[in-house]
């Protein structure tokens, strides 16, 4: 990864962090919407 990169990724994280509240609800609407999906998928693919 070049400086460039780097700076973008820093960037980009910053940003992120003003919605990261938004983020937390999309995720806890995302999981309780596909509850089963998920303990189906962890099941198979665990490690």
């Amino acid at each position: 990864m070049n400086l460039f990169e780097k700076l973008k990724c820093k960037i980009y994280f910053k940003k992120r962090d003003n919605f990261e509240l938004n983020a937390i609800f999309e995720n806890v609407y995302i999981f309780t919407k596909s509850t089963a999906n998920f303990w189906y998928h962890f099941h198979i693919f665990k490690w």
